[in-house]
């Protein structure tokens, strides 16, 4: 997935899927002819529902839960390896 890449976990709000959970999807959303489909476990639904409606809560929910500074160490990481 997009943190396996870098040897890292998810962060918890955002949550991992197995490889096998998102394998079904996919041939979910091509058998039945689905746009979108979340995988991800917990409150990512949730969470979707919430930015939509007023995206300036998601932005603060994600920066406490600390989203946001593992993509600025992630970007700082890539940056010293290049």
């Amino acid at each position: 997935g997009m943190f396996a890449v870098y040897n890292k976990k998810a962060p918890k709000i955002a949550g991992e899927s197995k490889p096998e959970a998102v394998y079904k999807a996919v041939l979910k959303c091509i058998k039945k002819d689905i746009q979108e489909i979340v995988v991800n476990p917990g409150a990512t639904k949730l969470m979707l529902m919430i930015d939509a409606v007023n995206p300036a809560i998601m932005t603060n929910m994600l920066r406490k839960a600390g989203v946001h500074e593992f993509f600025r160490q992630q970007a700082l990481d890539n940056k010293s390896q290049q």
